[in-house]
């Protein structure tokens, strides 16, 4: 079980361009261990996020445990000016129209829909960070020799978060977005 944030430094490839990316990892907000701990680290990564992996459970649905959340989130100020993408998970077989069209009313930026363990949808949720973020596209001729270099890049790096409750697969997305 996560109980702290884990930040996970990676490295996206798209049409030969490079794509650096930290992605932190979130506790389960909602289970009963750590519970207030795991609430403070998730707002601590979404004020410092760029974007937001809001993930959720498709074989649930939208719970209000998930509505809860993202309703704290917004009432706290720190999703005020970070965009957040609702990522559907655990679609291994037909999502029902009915239920898609639950997520979307949580009124997130967007709603991607896939399948870390089996890794489908993966490139589509990387496609949707990269035209987010298409302008922090590391350039072939920007090579990284030393740390001033490496300085200088740093904030141009999307920093992401992935929240959810407590079994959604946020840290699966974690380890197949980070290769790790």
């Amino acid at each position: 079980e996560t109980r702290y944030r884990i930040e996970e430094k990676a490295e996206w490839y798209s049409n030969g361009r490079r794509f650096p990316v930290t992605l932190v990892d979130t506790g389960g907000v909602g289970g009963d261990r750590f519970a207030v701990e795991i609430e403070k680290q998730v707002k601590i990564a979404v004020e410092q996020a760029d974007l937001v992996l809001f993930v959720l459970d498709s074989s649930v649905g939208v719970t209000p445990l998930d509505e809860d959340l993202l309703r704290e989130l917004n009432r706290s100020g720190v999703m005020k000016k970070t965009p957040a993408f609702a990522v559907v998970n655990k679609v291994d077989a037909e999502l029902h129209e009915d239920r898609i069209a639950d997520f979307y009313s949580l009124g997130l930026d967007q709603v991607l829909t896939i399948s870390a363990e089996h890794g489908r949808g993966i490139d589509d949720l990387k496609d949707a960070v990269f035209e987010r973020f298409e302008d922090r596209f590391i350039k072939e001729d920007e090579t990284v020799e030393d740390e001033a270099a490496e300085e200088e890049l740093a904030p141009r790096i999307p920093r992401i978060a992935i929240v959810g409750k407590p079994n959604v697969g946020k840290s699966t997305i974690a380890h197949i977005v980070t290769g790790k």
